[in-house]
């Protein structure tokens, strides 16, 4: 079996470094308006530093990995909700009415976090492979509601 990473350590697929969110809020009687804003850094990945020369001079060209796995890093991602809610109180209890838009920057915020190898073409800086952005984006998501509280 390989042991080539027995005793190092290395970062992990699924590993964000950095993680900030902060949400703020303004009330005005029974109406608020609130955000929250996120900031993550993104999983790493192991970055491309040549191909195989296609030994069997098929026209395919096996990407080569860099030595040291998960060094270099995706766009970060950014998110930002925006709420809006009503509350009416009761003697019994309240009921808050609410509309809200979650991840706005959805749509707007492309972040590159798909590596793109071409096996038909030799490995060159910048040409082959290429960072793009995923074409699975999550857009904004509108959503209202009502809540019951006794």
């Amino acid at each position: 079996p390989d042991q080539t990473y027995k005793f190092d350590f290395i970062n992990s697929g699924r590993e964000e470094e950095h993680s900030v969110k902060t949400v703020a809020g303004y009330r005005f009687g029974a109406h608020t308006i609130s955000s929250k804003i996120a900031f993550n850094t993104s999983f790493p990945y192991t970055d491309i530093t040549g191909d195989d020369g296609d030994p069997f001079r098929m026209g395919r060209y096996a990407p080569v990995y860099n030595d040291n796995p998960n060094t270099n890093w995706y766009d970060p991602v950014f998110s930002l909700d925006l709420r809006y809610s009503f509350v009416k109180t009761f003697k019994w209890g309240e009921v808050s009415f609410y509309i809200e838009a979650i991840n706005v920057l959805g749509s707007i915020y492309k972040r590159r976090d798909t590596i793109k190898w071409r096996f038909d073409k030799p490995y060159a800086a910048n040409e082959n492979p290429v960072l793009k952005a995923s074409d699975q984006v999550l857009p904004m998501i509108p959503n209202f509601g009502v809540e019951v509280r006794f």
